[in-house]
């Protein structure tokens, strides 16, 4: 028997889940650890809340609330989608619960010991007019790669991590004005060092060649120490050393890192040991995400087990975007169909086989969704449980 823990990226609680993530993301994991457990084995769906990312604070700001109003409404929101396409997470992790954060600061001391954490100079992106230093999704620009629009963190075109100092036209998102560079003290990943072994790990892994490939040749062509603290008011504050006081890790680790808080919890309530299984031959890590995860996925939280000791995830789950009338679905710009809404009016049963049919193998940029592809399903869905009520009706076993 093996144990699978499945893990499906946290939702940033800055708005429902539309049909795009559930789609890409939570449906997929769901599927996967039903599967899993009708052929004998032991499943865990394990997600969260990535509760301190800069999505929710840009909410909070649109709407006038506070940061952990809108967080809290937007969680229950998100538990309610997933409830209304039948998908109930084994564990759920709040970011912003004690025991995370607590977690959270034990895997950066780990990281701090095993060598792999420099405190070195950098710089912040910094707003002369609204007096900010500025993060992630505050920040908009240009990527230095692809010149595609990005924010300060990342690329969603190319699927790269981005440094302050690297970005053309930053512009803060609050006031639309253009961004200065600050120097500041912050803690970095180590990535160089660890490059050649996870170099090699994933070399070995049965991730997906495209997935593979692509990591693979970041770390070839792109490593580069990450930055893992930033000043930013919300989040795991760091304790130590002195001159990292007042700035809290990055969303990219921390958040990412409630994969490990959930274990834990799960690891607990089964009896089990969580160290000892997850070093077992038996068990298999696996990650499901959309195309914008990949490179912290595949190299930050792949690295980051590889540095404390455990093997590298068994494998990783990636979509393309889904698409609605040829553009990403998206919150933040109200483009969306929300899951709990189209659950209500078709039955989830219609809506999951809808879902499952759209999805594609990453890098075929085909994940569309139309509603003549919702109304064939619920079509189709109607057809074999007909059918499963005629017979039903007349056999003796069923």
């Amino acid at each position: 028997m093996r144990t699978y823990f499945v893990c499906p990226a946290p939702p940033c609680p800055n708005g429902k889940l539309h049909l795009g993530h559930i789609g890409g993301v939570y449906l997929l994991a769901d599927i996967f650890v039903r599967f899993q457990r009708m052929t004998g084995h032991r499943a865990y769906y394990i997600t969260g809340s990535d509760e301190h990312g800069t999505y929710t604070l840009e909410t909070a700001r649109k709407l006038g609330q506070s940061f952990s109003e809108v967080a809290e409404r937007y969680i229950h929101q998100i538990l309610q989608c997933l409830r209304a396409v039948q998908i109930t997470p084994d564990v759920f992790v709040r970011t912003s619960s004690a025991i995370h954060k607590e977690n959270a600061l034990a895997i950066f001391r780990e990281l701090q010991g095993a060598g792999y954490v420099d405190v070195r100079q950098g710089v912040q992106l910094y707003c002369d007019h609204c007096d900010e230093l500025v993060t992630d999704s505050l920040a908009t620009g240009r990527c230095p790669a692809c010149s595609s629009p990005c924010d300060s963190n990342l690329c969603e075109n190319c699927g790269l991590a981005l440094q302050h100092d690297t970005i053309r036209d930053a512009r803060h998102v609050t006031c639309g004005r253009d961004l200065v560079l600050r120097p500041i003290t912050q803690a970095v990943f180590d990535m160089p060092r660890l490059a050649r072994p996870l170099h090699e790990a994933i070399g070995e892994s049965t991730w997906p060649e495209p997935i593979r490939a692509k990591a693979r040749a970041w770390l070839h062509r792109e490593v580069r120490g990450l930055p893992m603290t930033r000043h930013f008011r919300h989040g795991v504050e760091v304790k130590q050393p002195d001159s990292l006081i007042g700035q809290t890790l990055l969303t990219w680790f921390e958040g990412l890192w409630c994969f490990d808080t959930g274990i834990r919890e799960q690891c607990a309530r089964a009896g089990l040991d969580a160290n000892a299984t997850l070093h077992d031959q038996n068990t298999e890590l696996l990650f499901f995400m959309g195309q914008d995860n990949r490179f912290y996925y595949t190299l930050g939280v792949a690295g980051a087990l590889l540095a404390r000791g455990y093997p590298i995830p068994k494998n990783h789950s990636v979509q393309d975007f889904y698409k609605l009338e040829g553009e990403k679905f998206s919150t933040s710009r109200d483009h969306a169909v929300w899951a709990d809404e189209v659950a209500r009016e078709v039955g989830p049963n219609v809506l999951r086989y809808a879902l499952a049919r759209v999805a594609k193998p990453f890098g075929t940029d085909a994940n569309d969704f139309d509603l003549d592809g919702l109304i064939s399903a619920a079509s189709r869905i109607r057809v074999w449980e007909d059918a499963l009520r005629r017979y039903a009706e007349n056999a003796r076993t069923v």
